[in-house]
């Protein structure tokens, strides 16, 4: 790594964890929020969506949510398991896959190994 890189990494650090690495050590979870677009298949009309997601820190975990014309999405990885479920208005269950090895191991490989 050359000197113009290592100084940029270091103003990078220093504006992004401006109370310092400990700090940052000490976090369990980060929460991100979007806003978007999505479809569910290449044929299907694009969909308005905001989101929640939140990432665990100090262990294997992540929880996301989206809400889109009246429906709740959650896609999650959460004390060693996958679910994937949809919500009509949050409450009605339209789509739930939340057991099974393979959605198990597809929601841990996603975190694990990006």
């Amino acid at each position: 790594m050359n000197q113009e890189t290592t100084t940029l990494l270091a103003r990078l650090r220093g504006f992004l964890l401006p109370e310092g690495d400990a700090v940052a050590r000490g976090l369990k979870t980060v929460r991100i929020f979007e806003k978007g677009e999505m479809r569910t298949s290449a044929e299907a009309r694009w969909m308005s969506f905001t989101s929640e997601q939140t990432l665990q820190t100090q262990c294997s975990g992540f929880r996301w949510e989206a809400r889109t014309s009246g429906v709740v999405i959650t896609d999650a990885y959460e004390e060693g398991h996958g679910m994937a479920m949809s919500r009509l208005a949050g409450l009605l269950t339209l789509k739930k896959a939340s057991s099974g090895p393979e959605l198990d191991r597809a929601r841990y490989s996603a975190i694990s190994h990006p």
